[in-house]
């Protein structure tokens, strides 16, 4: 895999926003911060506009992301948020540039798309808090992993797990994001190919049975079957019906675990819940289990 090479101070960070709409008082912390990082900002040329729900029209959008994978100056592209949009505009995309001067693009939610997009293409990405995360509380210390990552400061991630938890040890590729867009991405160039994959899945909003049905359509896609462990961040805000479902996200997971004989770790801080810690997709990471904590760390290679 291709890694960004790291930044230095008064390298350009850019940020664009590829989906839904954002105004110039939801981003000013996050210039704010990049600044005091040490780095310069960037703000592509649609960042604020609109159209509906959107930050401008398609063409717009995606002339914003195009300007900044070929910017010869911008080295890392820092989304603005989520919502929805960047699959109406990824087909068009051309991010042929990156293979020879590759920087880091970060984003979660709905840039799962894209981050996985460039790892089939070689490349590493960054699932992680966007542009309009930057001035919550909660996300401080992870928004620290974020630029230290940017830096060249790797660091090994551990959280606490169920005491019942068995250990676990694995090695693979780190794949994965948002379920839905995993799910929405089969058949596509979006949908992750990684071989021994450590597969991280995140959600929010969804109701139980939509989970099984996505979680179906992996298991026909054939992910599980490259996958050597599942790791589940947040599920938030999950819903059911007046007639409940009758399963939750983790016996979902647990289900499909067993089918293909995998290991489950549960609670990783990351997605749409109040934590969001970097991680680098497509990196090589092992996973371990033990005496009621989990660790998840970067191979070389």
């Amino acid at each position: 895999m291709i890694s960004p090479p790291l930044l230095r101070p008064g390298d350009c960070i850019a940020i664009v926003a590829p989906a839904r709409k954002v105004s110039p008082e939801e981003l000013l912390p996050a210039i704010q911060l990049i600044r005091k990082q040490g780095f310069e900002v960037l703000e592509s040329p649609h960042l604020y506009g609109a159209s509906h729900q959107f930050s401008g029209t398609d063409a717009e959008r995606l002339t914003d992301l195009q300007w900044a994978i070929d910017h010869p100056e911008i080295k890392a592209i820092l989304c603005a948020r989520g919502g929805y949009g960047l699959g109406r505009i990824l087909d068009q995309l051309d991010t042929s540039a990156l293979q020879n001067r590759p920087k880091w693009v970060i984003g979660f939610s709905d840039i799962t798309l894209l981050l996985n997009r460039l790892n089939n293409e070689g490349l590493l990405s960054l699932h992680a808090p966007m542009a309009l995360h930057a001035g919550q509380e909660l996300l401080k210390d992870d928004l620290l992993v974020l630029f230290g990552i940017l830096k060249g400061q790797y660091q090994d991630l551990t959280w606490p797990i169920q005491p019942e938890q068995e250990e676990v040890k694995a090695e693979g590729i780190l794949i994965g994001g948002n379920l839905s867009l995993l799910a929405h991405s089969v058949g596509s160039a979006c949908f992750p190919k990684s071989e021994e994959a450590i597969l991280f899945l995140e959600e929010i909003d969804e109701y139980y049975y939509h989970i099984d049905r996505m979680f179906h359509q992996l298991q026909h896609a054939g992910i599980f079957e490259r996958t050597r462990a599942l790791v589940l961040g947040s599920f938030t805000e999950m819903k059911d019906h007046s007639i409940p479902f009758g399963e939750d996200e983790q016996l979902i997971a647990s289900k499909f675990c067993k089918r293909n004989n995998l290991p489950l770790l549960n609670g990783f801080p990351a997605g749409h819940g109040p934590r969001n810690l970097p991680l680098v997709l497509g990196a090589r990471v092992s996973i371990n289990v033990k005496e009621g904590k989990a660790s998840l760390n970067y191979l070389p290679g």
